[in-house]
């Protein structure tokens, strides 16, 4: 059960997790949209004011809430390939989550708090 004991997990998992697992969703459709040909390509996380950009990362002030990737000129099959860029958000955090729980397995990597919300 959740109790006011378990607000601090709450917290953590809102403020950093959540933001972390939204990138590599991002990350899985902007795999797909650059293999498909997409141009000018960016990566929003969060939203309000614009705190910072890196390249084609743009980090807003309520960065863990929403992520949001555009892209332009797809040179492949619109269908095919817009199926394949919206399914590569599912596709990455499904092995972000297989990756995350194979080192726990290997014992590369300790289950804590962390790994089982990132999960």
């Amino acid at each position: 059960m959740f109790g006011l004991n378990d607000i601090h997990k709450f917290f953590f998992a809102f403020f950093l997790v959540l933001p972390v697992i939204y990138l590599l969703h991002e990350a899985g459709h902007v795999f797909f949209a650059w293999t498909m040909g997409g141009r000018n390509i960016r990566v929003s996380i969060g939203t309000g004011n614009v705190l910072f950009r890196w390249v084609i990362l743009e980090v807003r002030k309520y960065y863990f809430w929403y992520g949001l990737c555009t892209f332009e000129n797809l040179k492949r099959n619109e269908r095919l390939s817009n199926t394949f860029i919206f399914l590569g958000g599912a596709l990455f955090n499904s092995l972000g989550a297989i990756a995350v729980i194979i080192l726990i397995e290997n014992k590369m990597l300790e289950p804590n708090i962390v790994t089982y919300q990132f999960t």
